[in-house]
């Protein structure tokens, strides 16, 4: 549709306002098309070309403009005084439709002598199927350019009832890695595999804050410490290993009789993203002592779980790529999903790829304490073939990670409401 125009320019915007055109004429104050067109080469918006013909008399630049791909024809008179221009803009999501569009405006766009008079173009039509590819186009960039862009920390709770110990953790950064003997630990990874969190607790046998941490510098590990510092109940010390590429930052926090200490160790590249040295900050200034929980006799098996306990006692694994289920958009992928909480387990959300796309899958029928099941989930694909939600990483576009689940929606399992319920469908049929 077109927009408000003046003498020397007019103004197009399609229906949803994702496409622009503009149509222009103006005095080259360069007097000739090479300087005019260094000059456009030069500027910052200009930085993405990917395209730059020229003839005589015209030339053309095109590229992209963070998610959106540009096309500029410019056109000049025989003195090269004058110039006469077009530029579209557009989502990348858009190119299979309005590449085409542009590539037919630029064919016919030649410098006229006489008053140009610009006319409506018309959205183009699409059939069934182009609509289609072109709505599966727009999700398949929304999840490429969501996975491609550095993603802010998620923080979420891990509590360890066994220690006492709780944290605020980066849930996009540091993943749970399988749970170690003794029940105190948790350790904590990032995909690469080059940053930990180890998060323990135990008794201080030596009964005193100094000697605790006299006794931490005599096993090593220790020799350039950049700051060290307590203050009641913790002491903080962080630092660099090996030969100055890690870093580590740790804080030891004590019960107040200082005969319990909880810890936490971090420890990742020197040439890690800001991230790591937000988390790191996060981590020394709000992990403190909880005391750890003692058991209520009274408490029934039916007892509410914490959301750690809930995500700890579900298990997501054996994941399958269903080939039958699959089709030419999406890939199907089955995992066999295990309830061993005390409650009934009707949804949770899954992230696999560790892209920070979470999918939902909805257990049909739910999973009762001690169930399993499978789940399913459909995977989009890229224009390779590969997972869209993978794109981010050249290798290793199909590798998935076991139990990257959260949101569990739970309720309370009551046996004798259950058993009133089979034994009605099992007389009844309802």
């Amino acid at each position: 549709m077109p927009e408000a125009d003046s003498k020397v320019s007019r103004g197009f915007r399609s229906a949803d306002s994702e496409v622009t055109l503009i149509a222009m004429g103006m005095v080259n104050p360069f007097d000739d098309l090479t300087r005019f067109r260094k000059d456009l080469l030069a500027q910052p918006q200009n930085s993405g070309i990917t395209y730059k013909p020229k003839g005589d008399g015209w030339f053309v630049l095109s590229g992209y403009r963070g998610n959106s791909i540009y096309y500029e024809k410019y056109v000049f008179s025989e003195d090269e005084m004058l110039v006469q221009a077009f530029v579209i803009e557009y989502d990348k999501a858009q190119k299979s439709v309005y590449n085409t569009v542009s590539a037919r405006i630029s064919k016919a766009f030649k410098y006229s002598e006489t008053e140009w008079v610009a006319e409506d173009i018309p959205e183009p039509e699409l059939t069934l199927e182009q609509e289609e590819a072109l709505i599966v186009a727009d999700e398949r960039q929304v999840i490429i350019d969501a996975v491609s862009q550095t993603q802010p920390l998620e923080w979420r709770r891990y509590e360890n009832t066994a220690a006492g110990w709780q944290i605020d953790y980066p849930a996009n950064l540091l993943y749970p890695k399988p749970q170690v003997s003794r029940p105190t630990v948790r350790q904590f990874s990032n995909t690469d595999g080059d940053a930990l969190l180890i998060l323990s607790g135990s008794k201080n046998a030596l009964g005193e804050i100094p000697a605790y941490i006299d006794f931490v510098f005599s096993q090593g590990r220790h020799e350039n410490v950049i700051e060290q510092t307590g203050d009641g109940n913790w002491y903080v010390v962080s630092g660099k290993r090996d030969n100055k590429s890690r870093l580590f930052a740790e804080k030891y926090v004590f019960s107040p009789d200082f005969l319990t200490v909880q810890v936490l160790s971090f420890e990742y590249p020197a040439d890690a993203d800001p991230r790591y040295f937000d988390a790191a900050e996060h981590f020394l200034r709000d992990f403190e002592f909880h005391a750890p929980s003692t058991p209520n006799a009274e408490q029934t098996a039916n007892a509410a779980l914490s959301e750690t306990d809930l995500i700890n006692a579900v298990s997501v694994d054996g994941g399958v790529w269903d080939k039958d289920a699959s089709d030419d958009v999406y890939d199907v992928m089955t995992f066999t999903i295990t309830n061993n909480t005390n409650a009934v387990l009707h949804s949770l959300q899954l992230d696999p790829f560790r892209s920070g796309q979470w999918h939902t899958i909805d257990m049909k029928p739910p999973l009762y304490p001690g169930g399993s099941g499978i789940g399913a989930i459909s995977v989009l694909r890229a224009a390779d073939g590969m997972p869209a939600e993978t794109f981010h990483r050249p290798k290793d576009r199909q590798t998935w990670w076991p139990n990257m689940h959260r949101n569990l929606k739970t309720q309370p399992f009551v046996r004798t409401e259950t058993f009133t319920t089979e034994v009605n469908s099992w007389l009844f049929g309802n």
